[in-house]
């Protein structure tokens, strides 16, 4: 039963640090054994917003395995976490926008020449998404791509080594098209959503059972228009968590209109001079 339990209050201390109190706080540091989900960034592209675009990192053992989403600052993030770019097995992108990409070049260029690592993503999304590698100066080993398709209700399960497993079906976000991941690294099981709306319904059956669900909160449950049509309500989401029988549910993608309102007390003591930094693990 120990072998299976997340700590869960890493993950909420790593989420926390992108908010506000991150002045307070002490890096957040979970041990050098288990499977740990690390928040690099919970936020969206937005001007002036701090906590800049969602990117998660998977961690086991002490070793970063997989990143999921390479927004902005999420290569910042992964430095200050200690982690290494030659322990990197894959990235998996969720949606092919500036949003979920800005940072997808920092992490391809610092790629470790002796490891080739693997790039996934719904790529026929874009026809030009991947001809914009040409002129980038990459490592002496390029990534290997895998191309998913985001179209229908088929799931994708073709990657994977003896660190971890990974699987992807596709959804819908507003008039686009992206995937939602399932990890799995050892026993434990993570999905991450991306942004979706879950018109297919497809999200519960594909998250069942597992240890943590990573889901993108992007309009309040008061949305309505275009709005309501790209993302899952809250209300929804919830469903989904108790439908899918998850353990933890983490929130991510926060916008300013749907993460916690900052009291005074909170805003004044962010102003106070930052501790030391540690360069610590999750």
């Amino acid at each position: 039963m120990i072998q299976r339990l997340f700590q869960v209050c890493c993950a909420l201390l790593c989420m926390m640090s992108n908010t506000t109190l991150s002045a307070i706080l002490e890096p957040p540091f979970c041990g050098e054994e288990g499977v740990w989900i690390q928040v690099l960034r919970a936020g969206a592209l937005r001007y002036a917003d701090t906590s800049t675009s969602s990117s998660y990192l998977v961690w086991k053992d002490g070793e970063a395995k997989l990143l999921v989403d390479a927004g902005q600052g999420a290569a910042l993030r992964f430095d200050e976490a200690d982690a290494d770019i030659s322990d990197l097995d894959a990235i998996a992108i969720t949606h092919l926008d500036r949003e979920n990409t800005s940072d997808l070049w920092a992490f391809l260029r610092a790629s470790d020449a002796g490891k080739r690592l693997t790039l996934m993503g719904p790529f026929d999304e874009d026809a030009d998404f991947l001809s914009s590698f040409a002129g980038v100066e990459l490592a002496s080993t390029r990534p290997s791509v895998r191309s998913i398709s985001a179209v229908g209700r088929k799931r994708w399960a073709e990657f994977g080594n003896a660190e971890l497993r990974t699987a992807a079906i596709p959804v819908d976000h507003g008039d686009t098209r992206g995937l939602a991941w399932r990890i799995t690294v050892g026993e434990q099981a993570i999905t991450f959503t991306g942004d979706f709306s879950n018109q297919k319904n497809l999200v519960a059956d594909f998250a069942k059972g597992s240890d943590a669900l990573v889901a993108n909160l992007g309009v309040p449950e008061e949305a309505r228009g275009a709005s309501r049509d790209a993302f899952a309500l809250p209300s929804e989401i919830g469903r989904i968590a108790s439908r899918a029988h998850v353990r933890m549910l983490i929130l991510g993608a926060r916008r300013t209109h749907t993460r916690p309102r900052v009291t005074n007390l909170e805003r004044d003591r962010s102003t106070l001079s930052r501790p030391g930094h540690d360069r610590r693990r999750p």
